[in-house]
């Protein structure tokens, strides 16, 4: 009975005290880029549409109530960022997930 014994890793193949390199460091430079525009547009875009969820507001009856003038717009904004942070969860976990898309939509 002869018996394998396991090689060690060349210096080219990931093992065990070696992790794998999955990213170049262009691509770690295009994502970071693109992660700190996408924030960029997030935040203007929230910006934007408090602001003129704000107006509306304010046209519509609440402009004698400033707490309720603040808390529609941030309540609508709330539900979109619930939404978002649960399709991210589901991308990361690559499953379809329909309450992170009902949250979104609604």
């Amino acid at each position: 009975m002869s018996r394998r014994r396991d090689r060690p890793p060349r210096g080219d193949q990931p093992g065990p005290e070696q992790p794998a390199k999955t990213k170049l460091p262009a691509e770690h430079y295009v994502l970071r880029t693109a992660g700190i525009v996408i924030v960029a547009l997030t935040a203007g875009a929230f910006w934007l549409s408090y602001a003129h969820l704000a107006e509306v507001a304010a046209q519509h009856g609440l402009r004698d109530s400033p707490t309720r003038r603040w808390a529609w717009p941030a309540t609508l904004d709330a539900f979109i960022v619930a939404g978002e942070l649960l399709m991210l969860r589901a991308g990361l976990r690559r499953v379809t997930d329909k309450w992170a898309i009902g949250v979104t939509a609604i």
